[in-house]
């Protein structure tokens, strides 16, 4: 009974935690309480986490568990992440409570993994949920990037109603209330990242159906279809035309390198203090410097009109490398200045999604190229500000990196490794040797939840290579969560 308490609580808390992120985002993940003595901010998704690590503790103690491998290695890991926390709280203040919630939020797989119990979905809870997610898609405003996670497991809820005629009714009331523009009008990550999801589910009915082949040709063909012609109708069409122009994006780099080389020269590092959190980040302003991509995608929206800011520099580019620097070796110099101290410029148009891609380049390679000067092997410490001399050279989302003395790194896998060195790499081998698991096992049991599932998160692993999915709670924590359910519904026999 205590067990079952137990297991109520902490999916319900999750749970809940969950969909307020999926509905309210940002603005839900920035409710906090003071805690002076930490000098930090104790953050809503930091509550429920202690919450459920109490419940996790309690659980193990009242079922009096033996320690075995998984146990050393769980207090392996966290003995890990707290002396990273504590030298790094030393040394570099509050800013290491920040980076350590990127290795602590995978825990939440672990505490739905405990509390997951089979029998919790049943029918009445299923329809309610259902109900919920109509809701969702008719009415409420909930946030783009979990279009697909929501369809998974409105899909998940209604398969696993018993009777197939309820079945069939949810689903065709499935198909008149699901916003199907929203997987593809959305940013150029989730575009891609939908499109896996996509297919990989597609893929995996054909495995498991038992129809015969040429039905399953034309099902595919029918997905293919969907796929392209919904990028073609709702995608922006210079946002899908950055994706596949290579050559384009090679040409705008070398140009931002050569103004880079012009000017570095010239580059004095700023001394910069650092600061916690940005109240100004990801507000509107905040977009014209490229740090985010969750808007509709709108060719003539007042976001995408101010993001043409810092794009300006590649067209401005272009005339730097015009001939007659050439023939005019001189002029190097007063035409770099020309191009850079006019940044706020709206005339020339632009094409941002390019300056958003180069804008991440930029932070990677800067990343990647301290990496491999310096080698740590356990990483960097947490709290260490990050700094792009890229992007400060250029004068690259300034009002950022002046303000708060560090910046993202905009790409999850990347942010691992800079953090935890070896021990990052493992974690990233470990989350994609599961997914290989999860498919294989989804497919041997011929598991239309298993796939759906493995879909969802395949979506969000994918949108990781290019922003701080797994650092932000709003993403990180219903992430993890489904990753711990797709395990539990997989391999976690009725009696654990």
């Amino acid at each position: 009974m205590k067990n079952k308490l137990i297991d109520y609580a902490g999916i319900y808390l999750i749970g809940i935690l969950s969909f307020c992120y999926i509905l309210f985002y940002r603005a839900f993940a920035k409710l906090y309480v003071n805690v002076p003595f930490i000098g930090s901010p104790f953050f809503v998704g930091d509550i429920i986490f202690v919450i459920c690590f109490c419940l996790f503790f309690l659980k193990w103690l009242i079922n009096n568990k033996n320690f075995n491998v998984f146990a050393y290695l769980f207090l392996s890991y966290f003995s890990f992440v707290v002396v990273k926390i504590i030298v790094g709280y030393l040394h570099w203040g509050p800013l290491a409570l920040r980076h350590s919630v990127l290795f602590c939020y995978p825990l939440f797989a672990l505490f739905t993994f405990s509390f997951f119990r089979i029998n919790f979905f049943e029918l009445k809870k299923n329809l309610f949920f259902v109900l919920v997610l109509f809701l969702n898609f008719k009415f409420f405003d909930y946030h783009l990037y979990f279009t697909l996670t929501c369809l998974t497991l409105t899909l998940v809820l209604i398969n696993n109603c018993s009777g197939k005629k309820l079945r069939y009714l949810l689903y065709f009331l499935l198909l008149l209330v699901f916003p199907y523009k929203l997987l593809f009008a959305t940013s150029r990550t989730f575009i891609i990242g939908n499109a896996f999801s996509l297919f990989y589910v597609g893929v995996g009915l054909l495995v498991i159906l038992r129809i015969k082949k040429l039905y399953k040709i034309i099902f595919f063909l029918i997905l293919v279809i969907f796929v392209i012609g919904g990028i073609l109708k709702f995608s922006n069409r210079n946002e899908v035309r950055s994706l596949i122009g290579f050559d384009e994006l090679i040409n705008r780099y070398n140009q931002m390198v050569e103004i880079m080389n012009v000017r570095e020269p010239y580059f004095v590092e700023p001394k910069l203090s650092v600061r916690l959190y940005n109240n100004r980040r990801n507000t509107v302003d905040s977009l014209l410097f490229g740090l985010k991509e969750d808007v509709i995608s709108s060719s003539d929206s007042e976001e995408e009109i101010k993001a043409n800011r810092i794009a300006n520099d590649l067209e401005r580019a272009k005339a730097f490398s015009s001939p007659e620097k050439s023939k005019h070796p001189g002029s190097i110099v007063l035409r770099k200045d020309h191009l850079l101290e006019n940044i706020s410029d709206d005339s020339r148009g632009v094409d941002v999604p390019y300056s958003n891609s180069l804008f991440r380049v930029f932070v990677w390679k800067d990343a990647l190229g301290e990496l491999k000067h310096k080698h740590p092997i356990l990483g960097f410490d947490f709290g260490k500000p990050f700094r792009s001399h890229t992007l400060e050279v250029l004068n690259w989302a300034a009002t950022e990196w002046k303000a708060d003395g560090w910046i993202c790194l905009h790409n999850s896998y990347i942010d691992l490794v800079y953090r935890s060195g070896v021990i990052g790499i493992s974690m990233i081998i470990g989350i994609f040797v599961l997914l290989v698991n999860f498919t294989i096992a989804s497919f041997r049991k011929r598991s239309l939840t298993g796939i759906l599932l493995t879909g969802a998160l395949i979506n969000w692993f994918v949108a990781a290579n290019f922003l701080e999915i797994l650092e932000m709670p709003y993403s990180a924590i219903p992430i993890w969560s489904i990753f711990g359910l797709t395990f539990a519904y997989l391999f976690k026999s009725e009696t654990a």
